[in-house]
């Protein structure tokens, strides 16, 4: 009877139910309700091994569930334990569960879109390129968006381990990859990140783990170019 099990109310990460009263001959003792996530498409099709027990306690016929995931299908069902007759008779505490054929279930009930989960590692790309005197390219993990498309990402920037720069760099879109510039040569430095969709920001990430800029160049040596046409010129030499 899918109409006895009711949603009472839907956030991006809880759904209340309320059910009716189920006739049984015996005294109904406890409820158990089940939920299950339905992922990709063939809702209908999921199995039954899919669910899993909220709780098998329940004597009120109503529940709201929480930590769940925003933007994702759930299917609910609940069934009665009822007293048997030897409960009746001796008032031993103990019943019989009912089949699930004779219990109650929703329709597919999907949670509301929320803010993107925490971006994870942080982490500083290695190579030449990715490692210069004033610059380091770093790349991070985004969170799942929970159903609204995240805008875009902030890096916050730690100087020697105890100075927050004033600046951000912004990364805009969904991208994960950015060439913070700007940097003091020699020093070292840590990241965190955070983004958003339209629901707002994440809380900032943990630090990455500290790395440093190259080394501060050399001092130019003095060098006298080759003649040119007559002439002769002093220039500074690569310092590289």
């Amino acid at each position: 009877m899918i109409d006895g099990l009711w949603v009472t109310d839907v956030t991006s990460r809880s759904i209340s139910l309320e059910w009716q009263k189920l006739i049984e001959i015996f005294p109904v003792v406890a409820y158990e309700l089940q939920v299950r996530e339905i992922k990709g498409r063939g809702a209908r099709a999921v199995n039954d091994k899919d669910y899993k027990t909220v709780s098998n306690a329940l004597h009120d016929r109503t529940l709201t569930v929480s930590n769940l995931i925003p933007d994702m299908n759930y299917n609910f069902r609940v069934r009665p334990c009822v007293a048997t007759a030897d409960f009746v008779s001796n008032s031993s505490i103990h019943g019989e569960w009912r089949p699930w054929i004779f219990g109650i279930a929703t329709d597919v009930i999907m949670t509301l879109t929320d803010k993107p989960d925490p971006v994870g590692r942080v982490s500083v790309l290695d190579g030449e390129e990715a490692v210069t005197h004033e610059s380091l390219d770093i790349n991070w993990v985004l969170g799942r968006d929970n159903g609204s498309r995240i805008i875009e990402s902030e890096v916050r920037i730690l100087e020697a381990m105890h100075e927050w720069l004033q600046r951000v760099v912004t990364q805009k879109g969904g991208y994960n990859r950015v060439v913070v510039e700007g940097l003091e040569a020699g020093c070292g430095y840590q990241f965190s990140v955070r983004a958003r969709n339209g629901h707002g920001w994440t809380e900032w990430s943990e630090l990455s783990e500290i790395c440093e800029t190259r080394g501060a160049l050399p001092p130019s040596k003095v060098r006298v170019c080759k003649e040119n046409h007559g002439r002769r010129g002093v220039v500074a030499a690569d310092s590289r």
